[in-house]
């Protein structure tokens, strides 16, 4: 076990330095005040984190925040005099954390409604040349060890869950090809895995499978780059400023401090008397398939159009993404029968800039509701972009969280997401002077909602579209048609963005009953 030296003296230079390198100010003393500084919340964890590896002490985040001033900080510091249960080994990110609100949420629903569910993400890419392999497992190692989520396991504990961090060098990253679903296939097992074959063409493939409960699509580009560096003997060019553990630690934290209870009750009174979703039209309706198991479509918007969209967006002082929403909203209400309307959104939920290149999963999603689509399409488009900044501001509210308040695992059952985190649209990877390519993206077994669109902004400016939908909800050609009923609707909403919205329902409507 590590210890620590904690005459007055000594400590204070030590958090002094540790202030310094977080805060960046060279000039600190006891009387200075962490808040003064620019301190906040997750430079507090951050504060903590240091202490642990450096000196050795068990610091809640707590005792940042409440003793802000720094020579009252460390006279607190000082009555922790370590013993076996307080000083940690200088790995202090190894062992047991909490897990995430986003963690929680999902291990509840593979645990109970969604245990049919299999949440695995993957991806192939073909190299254009050899890779030793053994280089490529030692570079696996290095970036596990920047990277604590690669080496991480979940575990129940108690009446919920943990996140258990193996020490550096243990990882083996062999994660399943195919896992169970639901819980059994998430818990006590490796989250991440990696795998080089040889296709019949002699050409060789990277597979990287991981578990949703601990990545998200922004880790991928973060990985790679991580790998990279890692098998080229160089640290990376952007650092890990916040470990997913951590980051688990700080919400846990927010949770205990009350500090999210208004921003639940603003989303309480937003969603007040939504029912649920109600049936899709009856032609649109399958009546077999295995529960929840997933199939896909895919469509495209064009680059013409898609200029005039951001040209829309641009007039309304809001983004594409709004532009976009508004048009999905008509194309879902008219696959519906009923007004009221809630489509979720997955979202990157980066807003903190030290989560930038963090492997894990923090991304987020939010709700937005229609309760009745009338005016303009440039109406539509205000409401979408006022819904999302006041949301913007209520972002520590997870989607999931708000479905399991609801009581209801089906509280909303049609997604639309724009996929822009870096690399997305062509994910690559560079082992040396090989380069691979995307070739495979693994789809997912299973979806949990009936349709659920995401969009990807492609080099060329066009917008790629995937739809994963289940087919014991909707049939092949319903799916097929909402996409082309949402890209058409998008077309005419760029054409004429003051026209009324009831003709493009109306027409929406009418290409879903003809294709039904």
């Amino acid at each position: 076990m590590t210890t620590v030296n904690t005459t007055t003296p000594d400590l204070m230079t030590e958090v002094i330095d540790i202030w310094a390198q977080l805060l960046g100010f060279d000039d600190i003393t006891g009387d200075d005040d962490f808040y003064e500084l620019g301190g906040f919340s997750i430079l507090a964890v951050q504060v903590v984190t240091r202490i642990r590896e450096t000196l050795g002490l068990d610091v809640d985040v707590r005792l940042v925040l409440d003793h802000p001033v720094l020579s009252d900080f460390v006279s607190r510091l000082q009555a922790l005099q370590p013993d076996d249960d307080t000083a940690l080994p200088a790995e202090a990110v190894t062992g047991r954390h909490p897990v995430t609100l986003q963690q929680r949420s999902m291990l509840a629903l593979l645990d109970g409604p969604g245990h049919y569910l299999h949440y695995d993400l993957g991806w192939v890419f073909t190299l254009d040349g050899a890779v030793d392999a053994d280089r490529l497992h030692r570079a696996l190692t290095v970036a596990a060890e920047r990277q604590p989520a690669l080496r991480t396991r979940l575990i129940r504990a108690g009446d919920g869950y943990a996140q258990l961090v193996a020490p550096a060098g243990t990882a083996s990253f062999r994660r399943a090809e195919w896992t169970a679903s639901g819980i059994g296939g998430v818990l006590d097992q490796d989250l991440f895995g990696c795998e080089l074959k040889t296709d019949e063409a002699g050409r060789c493939r990277l597979h990287l499978r991981a578990s949703h409960a601990l990545f998200d699509g922004w880790s991928l580009d973060v990985l790679l780059r991580t790998i990279e560096a890692a098998y080229e003997g160089r640290e990376p060019a952007a650092a890990l400023e916040l470990r997913y553990s951590d980051y688990a630690r700080w919400q846990a934290d927010l949770d205990a401090r009350g500090t999210r209870h208004d921003a639940l009750g603003w989303w309480r009174d937003r969603l007040a008397g939504y029912q649920g979703p109600k049936p899709w039209l009856a032609g649109l309706r399958s009546a077999s398939g295995a529960p929840g198991l997933a199939e896909s479509v895919r469509a495209g918007i064009g680059t013409p159009v898609m200029e005039g969209v951001r040209r829309v967006a641009r007039t309304a002082a809001a983004s594409p993404f709004h532009v976009l929403l508004a048009a999905y909203l008509i194309a879902a209400r008219a696959a519906r029968t009923d007004d009221d309307l809630i489509v979720g959104s997955s979202t990157a939920s980066r807003y903190l800039p030290e989560l930038a290149n963090t492997i894990g999963y923090i991304a987020n999603g939010r709700l937005t509701r229609a309760e009745k689509i009338t005016g303009t399409a440039a109406d539509l488009v205000e409401h979408c972009r006022a819904w999302w900044f006041e949301s913007n501001a209520r972002a520590e509210v997870h989607m999931e969280e708000l479905v399991d308040l609801s009581g209801n695992p089906d509280y909303f059952d049609m997604k639309f997401s724009l996929q822009d985190a870096p690399g997305m649209a062509a994910p690559s990877l560079r082992l040396g002077d090989t380069v691979g390519a995307l070739s495979a993206t693994i789809p997912p077994r299973t979806s949990r909602r009936a349709f659920d669109m995401s969009a990807t902004l492609q080099p060329d400016g066009s917008l790629a579209l995937w739809a994963l939908y289940r087919s014991d909800t909707l049939t092949p050609s319903a799916a097929q048609a909402l996409c082309r009923a949402y890209a058409d609707t998008v077309e005419a909403m760029v054409h004429d963005p003051t026209a009324p919205v009831e003709p493009l329902l109306d027409s929406a409507t009418r290409a879903l009953v003809a294709a039904a």
